[in-house]
């Protein structure tokens, strides 16, 4: 619409703005900035385009001259601009920046924003024009943000002005963050979808001050006068006036999305907005609207006069705004001007042709008529402005020409003949008459006398639709403005009145009219087929409307009706005669959707006459009886309504959906509904109401439903869900069938309100009803009570209580005592009188609500009404017609067909014409004289149900598989599609009527799954199904309904290997109360379920079913929702099971149940181990309003988070008299225990010491197995646990290892239970079972389970150490084995493993050289190879390459004693720059086409093992792979096992790029940990971006560092993106973090996340905050220099009231000097970035001297006996942290010492005379280690007194620079007895 409205307005209006001329050249300019004041000049468009060069204000065609010294931060306007910049009128292409029709391309970008000042200086940018819908963030600026940048002074104006873009959509700008707004205005229109403002889409974090917007604004969704949005911003003295048209919500008249801001003064013109409300508005902050006559009333500011009780213009500046007189609106004065709109109607005073007059503002042609009215001026704005539209705007010469014919009425007052003949027209000869026939058109039927009758034959404003080809053609113009019969053709408007239609007088209809009944069924066959029109190969007729493009008019059905409308579509989003209408414009009405073949399927959204409607649509006196069905938001009459009202309405017809399912109104938000019912049965899942299925924000009157209604939660007689409603005179009579939150009348409300109404309490079989209040007079009664009362406000029917309470008798009649109310609609009541789904013109007992039918008119019903029971159908005297079509018989006991007798009137000619034979067999069904209670074969066949018991019986696999077929166990159906076999099945009354039929099934026998019985399962097993095993019975959307009754049976090995599906089990999904599974037994060795969602060995889900007496002990493995006999259970009863297999899941994993919600949970039993990530427990994963009793556990648990004895995790539940082992299953806790509920752990001895319930002398001060029934529970010995006793067998596991003891080896050994060559040693250990559980155990494990001749092999050779000491030479020789010659040794080469490089022998040094556990890695192909095997068990080279374990230790694994290793480990530095050649390019290895290193790891195969660094660094890490997610040198890390330590990326040119979760060590981190690392290089990605981790979650972080720089959208930190449910600690970051939401200078975003001890340098990193930050827990940022003051942990002295480095460890971090960063020890070495700047700090080389001392002073030579001799060691290391290693050397030839000392001091007294040189090297523990060497040569002499000493230098025969061996060897043993090992700091050492 407004769109057209635009062109109109191009078309009328020519531009009277003068345009001042360019003063300056666009560049080049010898002073930018004129005027000093750092705002560079904008002198023209040109200029203004290239602001978008240079976002930051400092230059402008990359040229700053003339700013001042500090630079230029901003622009300047110095005069108006004009984008209609050929001034004729009309944005064109010939127009400069008309771009092809997009206009104005908006300064900068989401990413590239302005960050300056724009100053307009009171000048004006007119006639913006834009028009891109596909574009996001629109305006004259895209985005703006900084705290820099600012809008000032600046006005958008012009007659021609018009933004249109997608989302983020304003004047100024689509999105403002951290700016300022001062003194600035729009006027034009702004268009988009959401987020739409006149001056901004959305501000955050902003200020907003003085501004007005008075242009309309089109938006979809957060549309708004001023702001679309704003959030965390302040909002002072602003207004707006332009009308606001939002079609969905919010909705506001200034503003309509907020959240946290400041206000002040603000207003909005309510009438002219058309907008009530506006976002955040508060009278106590002056925030208000008020009319436009209000707000233009105040002369000056603080009025409190022309509005009561309120202050208008609180506070506003007098400098800065005009308040003009009391007709204006105010004015803002900038620069001395006054800019107003007086009117407020989105043209300032000096453009508008009609200042105060809101409903105009253009005459171009100055003759006193407008030449367009005000969008949003309607017909009493109109009216109210006392002008008429100029018809003629470019001429004064005439302006009236009321039919539209281009010929005018009359001439102007003023126009002289010479006026007349200049204009060229001529004067109307034949008014009101369009095509000028003589006709006037308000009789003319072809009023464009083209000889065809007009489309609006009447000129009612409605094209008429006569035929099933005109009603299809309405689709071909939705909004109603002619008739166009084909896509594209032309339209035809002919007979259409001339009306205003945006804002200018046109021909124009608004809407369709039916003018007969159409019929679907178009050959009136009674079929819907091939043969009618609109069969579209089975799919029916395509709905009218999409959301795409909808229908937006009238549709008038004047009574008619549409019959038999098909539509088949299920997969299909909005169906129904429309699929989807919306706007104000929408009316449908009068109409009729009926007959036998109606029938409506959809999915989402559907109704009989609309599936989804929108926006101020009404509809009124609809009426649908067809069936209707579909998947969400389905309605007899409407699926979805938003904004709309619903008047006069009935549906009757059955409706079928999922969720959301209603009578009437599947979903409806905002919907105001009078005088509706619906009658018909209403079936679905979840809100499901007879009326509604959910209905929200709307007012609700005088409507009933008196239908069925069936679902699971939230199903109600009338509204399944209510949420703030205002619900008043409503009844409902259905019966209603639901599992939770169910009620008579509404099934559960939310802020709502109920008054005058009620429900039936015995006929809906609810007596509650959500809300239900008596001070309301919303309450429940009898059906016999409500019928009572023959008016309103009745008190005498219902002691104490009125019904129907001031119900509006105009509206209800009353009827008689055993009436219920019938509504009135049009004169007519519509009423059901029993309430029983029947109208009582349909009902044929109108007052018996057992039943309604009896289309032979014989007085005997034809089935009974839905919710009859024994009961009802007894009181109803009433007799089950079995043969409805004839009147002659009615009674059929045994169902063969034949009449037990006649009707008494029933004469031989009535006998004869029935047809029928009486019945010789009575109670004989086959008549073949054996009655049926003692017949087992009706057919020649065995019956299906042999004993009649109604269970079908079950005695083959291929009965079991033919379950699947008949899921309602109806009867047997053995193939798909095939008949349903229900021999032998009793009578019941079933679906109202008397019929054969059976309820389930039930085993007769055990079943294998091991077909062939060899012990394996695979192809030769029936049911292989190529690997994936037994498909599941039943699934969400066909389950299982039936009962299974197992009988005591097993079935054995049940195998399924499905990892990609969900519900998984025996069954795959049970579902109803009708629906069981009991008595049956799933075991088997070779038992084994996969599966994905919903794993469970009997169901993957229970859904208000139950199991009882059943049990699992196969293993159960899925992915979330996985339990050994139940993966996930909602509102059921699992009662009496046990489970004992090993279970393996994701999250919600359990030993019996995955996930339990709103399920009774009792006497049950798991001791199987349990293992998962997050919610497990021993029973249960996780429950919710779940009731557990008398149930334990003891298995081994294990897991992340959530983890419990007995459940994991719980929200709302109960739970009592349980308990689980915390010794063995490893957990002392359980969610929620509670000994006061007697729920809470002890040892397995305490839970095996009673032999009894309500024990109290096993655990002291605590009652173990308080109230267990022993019928129920066996307690047997004190050495065992409780047996569970079903069918009078007892299942026991005595030791709770998961294996009962009837298979169990030990049963009183928790650690193991499997033997099988019965030797007396355990084949596997337990799961769980640990090696103090192992030492405990006195048991030790058998390497040879298939022999009992031996068992040991510790080296694994497969040579037993030793034979067993009963196994004789015979028993020895059968072994076939051979003893091991060589123990301890697993090649047997001689060499023991623990000294062997090569274990197996084969001349390759072995995978794990120093069997450690870790592999080594040498080199970045061995890196590389990390991804083939990422649990690190063995090396594999080569994708699928086999797996080198060698070297691994032997260690127990799964139970067993394997060699394995765990992970990797760096042996030396990598460098990824593999031609060091500095440049990362097609020359380097891992270059990848540009992608470089491929991270390793990814979500569906995480790396998940070991990796230690051991302090080596990889080198120049390079990735570029902006589209991928997880992004690291690891992509994805996860699990317990898994972790980074000791490890340092580096390197000048690392640089890492990818999408989501991006980090230089990790892209996501899970389960794991990272310790002792660090990352200097560049990270840059999307979101969750971090400079050493993208995103950790449930893992921990400690002792690390990154100083690269990190740059993404959303969530960026400096060190992690994101982290939650994980800890960081003891670790800082000081890289430039750039990003836009979510940014910190440590983490960008955190939950639930513990950060201790942790900094971030708030400068470099460009961020003040940090996500959480918390003084409490040390963790906070400081600046460069604080950090780097510290010199040693928990430092108070450097930062004012805070400590930096709290408790970090010296051992781990070095602090160095005063000026330096901390630096992390690894293996001995520091690695530190002094300065934060991501380079770790080069390595600078130590300078050494020495220095000769004797006695304290420097000499050259030394004097023997002169004192003591010391020779220091100067040494002088920039690097301030090194540490230094001398060695030294006595006279170049003997090495005599290594130490860290750098002095050493001796004796002289016994020297040797002679000449001696020492030499020392000092060599730095930098990560490349540098040296420096000096020597000093001294002479030693002998004094005077001294005396003569032997093997002088003179007589020694040894080589040396000057002496002999002797006397070096007496100066080597007095160097040596001087050299201290100690470590010297370099700080230490002098200078």
């Amino acid at each position: 619409m407004a769109t057209t409205y635009l062109q109109r307005l191009l078309i009328f209006i020519i531009s009277t703005c003068a345009i001042v001329s360019t003063a300056y050249a666009e560049s080049g300019r010898t002073d930018y900035d004129l005027d000093d004041d750092g705002l560079i000049e904008i002198n023209s468009l040109a200029d203004l385009n290239e602001i978008r060069n240079n976002l930051d204000g400092t230059s402008l065609y990359g040229e700053s001259t003339g700013c001042p010294t500090e630079g230029c931060n901003g622009f300047e306007l110095t005069t108006t601009l004009d984008f209609d910049t050929n001034a004729d009128g009309v944005m064109d292409a010939n127009d400069t920046y008309w771009n092809d029709g997009e206009g104005w391309e908006p300064i900068g970008g989401w990413n590239a924003y302005f960050s300056a000042v724009f100053d307009g200086n009171g000048y004006q940018i007119r006639n913006l024009y834009i028009d891109r819908p596909s574009t996001n963030n629109v305006g004259l600026f895209s985005s703006i943000r900084g705290e820099a940048a600012a809008i000032l002074s600046s006005g958008l104006t012009g007659q021609l002005m018009s933004v249109s873009g997608k989302h983020w959509v304003g004047g100024f700008a689509g999105y403002v963050m951290d700016a300022t707004i001062r003194s600035s205005y729009s006027t034009g229109i702004i268009i988009g979808f959401r987020n739409v403002g006149g001056l901004f889409g959305e501000v955050r974090n902003s200020l907003l001050n003085n501004t007005l917007a008075t242009g309309s604004v089109v938006g979809n969704s957060c549309a708004g006068g001023l702001l679309g949005g704003a959030r965390d911003s302040s909002l002072i003295n602003n207004f707006s006036t332009g009308r606001v048209i939002n079609n969905d919500t919010p909705i506001g008249g200034l503003m309509s999305c907020s959240g946290l801001n400041n206000y002040f003064s603000n207003h909005w013109a309510i009438d002219t907005s058309k907008l009530e409300l506006s976002a955040g508005e508060s009278e106590v902050d002056n925030y208000f609207g008020a009319t436009l006559t209000e707000l233009q009333c105040p002369t000056a500011s603080d009025d409190i006069e022309c509005l009561t009780d309120s202050t208008l213009y609180a506070s506003w500046g007098q400098a800065v705004w005009d308040f003009g007189t009391n007709e204006e609106l105010p004015g803002l004065i900038i620069n001395d001007v006054v800019y107003r709109d007086g009117d407020g109607d989105g043209s300032l005073d000096g453009d508008d042709a009609f200042p105060n007059n809101r409903a105009a503002s253009a005459d171009n042609d100055g003759d006193g008529h407008p030449d367009i009215w005000t969008i949003g001026c309607d017909a009493q704005c109109i009216s109210s402005s006392g002008l008429i539209l100029d018809q003629y705007p470019t001429m004064a010469a005439v302006w009236q020409d009321e039919d539209l014919d281009g010929f005018p009425d009359s001439w102007a007052t003023d126009c002289d003949v010479s006026c007349q003949s200049n204009s060229g027209l001529t004067l109307d000869t034949s008014l009101n008459d369009v095509d000028n026939d003589g006709v006037i058109d308000s009789q003319d039927n072809d009023d464009n006398n083209d000889g065809v009758i007009d489309a609006d034959e009447n000129s009612n404003g409605l094209i008429e639709v006569s035929t099933l080809e005109q009603l299809n053609a309405v689709r071909y113009n939705l909004n109603g403005t002619g008739r166009m019969l084909s896509e594209g053709g032309d339209s035809d408007s002919s007979g259409c009145p001339a009306i205003i239609f945006e804002e200018v007088l046109q021909r124009h209809c608004l809407g369709y009219e039916l003018t007969n009944t159409l019929d679907f069924d178009t050959n009136a066959d009674g079929l819907m087929d091939a043969n009618d029109t609109y069969w579209n190969e089975g799919e029916g007729w395509q709905p009218i409307g999409d959301y795409d493009f909808p229908f937006s008019s009238i549709f008038d059905g004047n009574g008619y009706q549409v019959r038999n409308l098909h539509i088949q579509r299920p997969n299909t989003y909005g169906v129904g005669l429309f699929g989807y209408a919306k706007g104000r414009t929408v009316a449908l009405r009068n109409l009729w959707l009926m007959g036998e073949l109606m029938s409506v399927t959809g999915g989402y959204y559907v109704g009989g006459l609309v599936g989804r409607v929108a926006e101020g649509s009404s509809i009124n006196q609809v009426y649908v009886t067809g069936f209707i069905s579909g998947s969400l938001c389905v309605g007899g009459l409407v699926g979805y309504s938003k904004y709309n009202s619903l008047n006069n309405s009935f549906a009757t017809g059955s409706v079928v959906g999922d969720d959301k399912t209603g009578g009437l109104v599947g979903c409806a938000n905002y919907l105001s509904l009078n005088n509706s019912f619906s009658t018909g049965s209403v079936t679905g899942n979840d809100y499901v109401g007879g009326l509604f299925g959910e209905l929200s924000n709307s007012s609700l009157n005088n409507s009933f439903s008196s239908g069925n209604v069936t679902g699971d939660d939230r199903v109600a007689g009338l509204v399944g869900y209510a949420n703030k409603l205002s619900l008043n005179h409503s009844f409902a009579t259905g019966y209603v069938t639901g599992h939770s939150l169910s009620g008579g009348l509404q099934g559960a409300i939310f802020n709502s309100v109920t008054s005058n109404s009620h429900w039936a309490i015995d006929t809906s079989g609810q007596e509650s009803s959500a809300g239900a209040s008596s001070a309301n007079n919303y309450f429940g009664a009898t059906l016999a009570e409500l019928q009572c009362p023959t008016s309103s406000n009745d008190s005498e029917c219902l002691s104490s209580t009125t019904l129907y309470g001031r119900w509006d008798e105009t509206v209800w009649d009353f009827g008689t005592n055993q009436e219920l109310p019938g509504l009135i609609i049009d004169n007519v009541v519509y009423r059901d009188s029993d309430g029983d789904g029947s109208l009582d013109s349909d009902d044929a007992f109108t007052i018996n609500r057992a039943s309604s039918a009896d289309n032979d008119g014989d007085g005997y019903p034809d089935s009974w009404t839905v919710g009859c029971d024994a009961q009802c159908r007894s009181a109803s005297g009433l007799t089950l017609d079995q043969f409805p079509e004839t009147g002659a018989a009615w009674l059929d006991a045994d169902l063969d067909g034949f009449p037990d007798s006649w009707v008494p009137n029933c004469d031989a000619s009535c006998q004869n014409d029935s047809g029928l034979t009486l019945d010789t067999s009575l109670n004989d069904v086959d008549n073949d004289g054996v009655i049926d209670s003692q017949d087992s074969d009706t057919d020649g066949v065995l019956n299906a149900d042999a004993d009649s018991n109604g269970l079908i019986d079950v005695s083959t696999l291929e009965q079991l598989n033919a379950v699947r077929y008949n899921l309602n166990g109806a009867g047997r159906t053995l193939s798909e599609g095939g008949g349903s076999d229900s021999s032998g099945c009793p009578a019941v009354i079933f679906e109202g009527v008397l019929q054969r039929h059976c309820y389930g099934y039930e085993l007769t026998t055990t079943l294998d799954f091991d077909t062939n019985a060899d012990g394996v399962m695979d192809e030769n097993d029936t049911y292989w199904n190529e690997g994936e095993g037994w498909e599941p019975i039943g699934d969400d959307d066909l389950p299982f309904t039936a009962t299974f009754d197992g009988n005591g049976h097993q079935i054995r090995n049940l195998y399924i290997d499905r990892p990609s599906t969900d519900y998984v089990g025996l069954f795959g999904y049970i579902k109803g109360e009708a629906a069981s599974l009991r008595n049956l037994g799933l075991t088997g060795k070779l038992m084994s379920v996969l599966g994905r969602g919903a794993a469970g060995g009997g169901s993957g889900m229970v859904d208000k079913a139950s199991i009882t007496h059943s049990y699992s002990t196969g293993i159960v493995s899925g992915d979330d929702n996985v339990g050994g006999l139940v993966g996930r259970a909602e509102d059921a009863s699992i009662t009496q099971n046990y489970s004992t297999g090993v279970i393996t899941g994701d999250d919600n994993v359990g030993g019996l149940v995955g996930y339990s919600s709103r399920t009774a949970l009792n006497d049950g039993f798991a001791t199987g181990s349990v293992t998962g990530d997050w919610n497990v427990g021993g029973l249960v994963g996780r429950i919710s309003f779940t009731s557990l009793s008398n149930s334990y556990a003891t298995g081994s648990v294990n897991g992340n988070s959530g983890v419990g004895g007995l459940i994991g995790y719980q929200d709302t539940f109960s739970v009592i008299r349980s308990h689980w082992a915390t010794d063995t299953s490893g957990q002392v806790s359980s969610a929620g225990a509670s000994s006061a509920n007697n729920y809470f752990g002890a040892t397995l001895a305490e839970l095996q010491c009673p032999t009894s319930s309500d024990d109290s002398e096993c655990l002291i001060g605590n009652t173990l197995y308080t109230s267990w029934d022993a019928t129920v529970w066996d307690f047997g010995a004190n050495q065992e646990l409780p047996g569970l006793i079903i069918d009078g067998v007892v299942y026991r596991d005595s030791d709770g290892d998961g294996s009962l003891d009837g298979d169990d080896a030990f049963p009183n050994h928790w650690a193991v239970s499997v033997d099988d060559d019965n030797d007396g040693h355990p084949d596997a250990w337990k799961a769980g079972c640990d090696n103090a559980c192992i030492l405990s155990s006195g048991l030790t494990l058998d390497q040879f389970p298939m022999t009992s001749a031996v068992w040991q092999d510790e080296d694994l050779d497969g040579y037993p150490d030793s034979w067993a000491t009963d196994c004789d030479a015979s028993c020895q020789n059968n072994s076939g084995l051979t003893l091991d010659t060589s123990l301890n040794d697993v090649d047997n080469d001689g060499v023991i493993d623990s000294q062997d490089n090569d274990d197996n022998n084969d001349g390759v040094i072995d995978a794990d050289e120093n069997s450690n556990g870790l592999i080594e890695v040498s080199t970045l192909e061995q890196l590389n190879a990390v991804r083939y095997n990422l649990n690190g068990t063995g090396r594999i080279l080569t994708e699928a390459g086999g797996s080198d374990s060698s070297g691994c230790p032997a260690v127990i694994l799964e139970g067993t004693l394997q060699r394995n290793c765990s992970g990797y480990e760096l042996t030396t530095t990598l460098d990824f720059d593999t031609n060091a050649d500095g440049v990362m390019d097609a020359n380097d290895t891992y270059w990848n086409d540009g992608e470089g290193w491929q991270p390793i790891g990814d979500q569906s195969t995480a790396f998940n093992a070991t990796f230690d660094g051991n302090g080596h660094q990889i080198r120049n890490l390079y990735i570029d792979r902006p589209s991928t997610n997880y992004v690291g040198l690891f992509g994805y890390v996860k699990g317990e096992t898994a972790s980074l330590s000791n490890l340092g990326l580096t390197g000048k040119i690392m640089s890492v790029t990818g999408d989501g979760d991006v980090g230089g060590l990790a892209g996501y981190l899970a389960d794991a940990s990272i310790n002792q690392s660090y990352s200097t290089g560049a990270i840059t990605g999307d979101y969750r971006v971090g400079g050493l981790v993208g995103q950790v979650y449930y893992a921990s972080l400690s002792n690390s560092f990154a100083t690269g720089s990190v740059i993404g959208d959303r969530y960026i930190g400096g060190l992690v993106g994101r982290g939650s449910y994980g800890s960081l600690s003891d670790s800082f970051a000081t890289g430039n973090v750039t990003g836009n939401s979510n940014v910190g200078g440590l983490i960008g975003y955190r939950y639930s996340f513990s950060v201790t001890s942790s900094h971030w340098a708030k400068g470099t990193s460009g961020q003040e905050f940090s996500s959480g930050e918390s003084d409490v827990d040390n963790y906070f940022g400081a600046t460069l220099a604080e950090l780097q003051c510290p010199t040693s942990s928990d430092n108070t002295e450097c930062l004012i009231s805070n400590t930096l480095y709290a408790s970090w460890d010296s051992t781990v971090w070095d602090f160095g000097s005063s000026q330096e960063l901390p630096g992390l020890i690894i293996d001995g070495v520091v690695y530190r970035d002094i300065d934060g700047n991501g380079s770790l700090d080069s390595n600078l080389p130590p300078s050494v001297s020495l220095v000769l001392k004797q006695d304290g002073l420097v000499t050259s030579s030394i004097i023997i006996g002169g004192g003591d001799v010391t020779i220091e060691a100067l040494v002088v290391d920039s690097d301030v942290s090194d540490s230094h290693v001398l060695s030294w050397t006595l006279s170049d030839s003997s090495l005599i010492g290594e130490t860290n000392s750098t002095s050493v001091t001796f004796s002289s007294d016994d020297l040797t005379e002679g000449q001696y040189t020492v030499s020392v090297v000092a060599t730095d523990d930098g990560d490349v280690p540098l040296s420096d060497d000096a020597s000093v040569t001294f002479t030693v002499e002998r004094n005077a007194s001294s005396p003569p000493i032997e093997n002088s230098p003179e007589n020694s025969t040894s080589s040396g620079s000057s002496g002999g061996g002797g006397a070096l060897g007496v100066l080597w043993v007095l160097m040596l007895a001087g050299l201290m090992r100690l470590r010297s700091r370099r700080s230490d050492i002098p200078s």
